[in-house]
């Protein structure tokens, strides 16, 4: 959904600003990419997913600008979410309703942006005099089903009420599954 949203955007802004915007589907070879950008002469590149942030693209011999739709590192042109203000919305919004236990649902795999919405969540409970669990997910990859019984075995051990923040659209639809 996130993603869906960031393309949106970028075409909108293409538009706006009568850019040529071409979309490859696929990630293409070395070859094929350097072809692309030949025919295309591309003033930049923007990359939602199939290659590695800070991956250089050429052609012709020539560097081609990149931005990725990745986390944000220090040395890459990025097009991310702010994770702080989304924490900071799902604190506020949870505070609220005023639940007894909260509790946040990191993503499946680890990865910066979940830690910092870990994060800057706990720390805006703790200012209001609460604490916030996190969801035990364990180690390495699982299917759907694993992860669904993994949420509804840590959701098991808090108390009720919870207010439970996960940390995207795919966990918050395992919680649900969960629950």
């Amino acid at each position: 959904y996130q993603n869906r949203r960031k393309l949106s955007g970028v075409a909108a802004y293409a538009k706006a600003h009568a850019w040529n915007l071409q979309t490859v589907v696929c990630p293409p070879s070395e070859e094929e990419m350097d072809q692309l950008i030949e025919l295309w002469q591309p003033a930049g590149i923007i990359v939602n997913a199939g290659t590695t942030p800070g991956e250089t693209f050429c052609g012709n011999g020539r560097r081609v600008p990149t931005l990725y739709f990745h986390d944000p590192d220090r040395h890459q042109n990025c097009i991310a979410c702010d994770s702080n203000a989304i924490a900071r919305h799902a604190a506020r919004e949870l505070l609220s309703l005023g639940r007894v236990t909260y509790a946040y649902l990191p993503w499946e795999h680890a990865a910066i942006w979940s830690d910092v919405r870990r994060d800057t969540f706990a720390a805006l409970l703790a200012a209001h005099g609460k604490t916030s669990a996190t969801i035990d997910l364990a180690a390495g990859n699982a299917s759907p089903s694993v992860l669904v019984r993994r949420i509804a075995s840590g959701l098991k051990t808090l108390p009720r009420p919870i207010g439970l923040f996960a940390a995207n659209d795919r966990m918050a639809a395992l919680a649900v599954s969960a629950c």
